[in-house]
């Protein structure tokens, strides 16, 4: 009779065991189903942030020595216009910024571009390193001021290489090329071969103060050639 009971209750357990199994792995399928949604929700209803700005190959002068000047086309990539462009953060490595900041660009056309210019102070930089350069600002679209949107925020960067330091003087050379001649030549004639990027446009050159310099003591005027 206890060997009947031992059996009895050893079914039930084993019975208890079976449906609680299945509760749990009926629970755990309903969270697989049910836990994507709002991750694929969340995916196809926030939209991508775009930006609209972006910056270009960034030309460098060295104007005085000290000063670093960076120009750089800022090219709306939208078809539609952006006004009220206004820069307010100008960055380059850890050095000072001599520009005025906030810098008033106004209006960019689509699909078109203005330069920006800013001055730096050169002393902490190398020679030849690249330094990464960023421009951070705010502009709003559309050009009619009933029809221009809230203002929104961008931050576009380029790369800049830290040129030599111009001196401003060098000691004048002279040489002296002998002239060369061929005779025989059978030779067809060629087509010039041109690269592929011989109409890209070249970085822009700041455009900086004129400097007014000592005159050379010898006044050059011209000579007529000789016979």
């Amino acid at each position: 009779m206890k060997h009947f009971w031992l059996v009895v209750l050893g079914q039930l357990h084993l019975l208890w065991c079976t449906i609680m199994l299945r509760k749990l792995i009926s629970v755990a399928l309903l969270a697989l189903v049910l836990s994507p949604a709002p991750h694929v929700a969340a995916q196809v209803n926030t939209p991508k942030p775009t930006n609209k700005l972006s910056l270009g190959f960034a030309g460098v002068a060295t104007p005085e020595p000290g000063t670093l000047s960076v120009a750089a086309p800022l090219v709306n990539l939208a078809n539609r216009a952006v006004a009220d462009v206004k820069i307010e953060r100008i960055e380059l490595a850890t050095a000072r910024v001599q520009t005025p900041l906030p810098m008033t660009v106004g209006e960019v056309g689509a699909r078109s571009s203005v330069i920006v210019q800013a001055e730096l102070d050169s002393q902490t930089f190398v020679t030849g390193q690249r330094y990464e350069f960023f421009v951070q600002g705010t502009y709003r679209e559309g050009t009619y001021r009933g029809d221009r949107g809230a203002a929104r925020r961008f931050r576009v960067h380029t790369f800049v290489v830290i040129p030599p330091p111009s001196e401003g003087s060098g000691q004048l050379r002279t040489t002296q090329v002998p002239s060369q001649k061929v005779e025989g030549g059978r030779y067809p004639p060629r087509p010039p071969r041109m690269d592929k990027d011989v109409n890209s446009g070249a970085p822009p050159v700041p455009t900086n103060p004129e400097v007014p310099s000592t005159p050379t003591p010898t006044v050059t005027e011209p000579k007529p050639a000789p016979k």
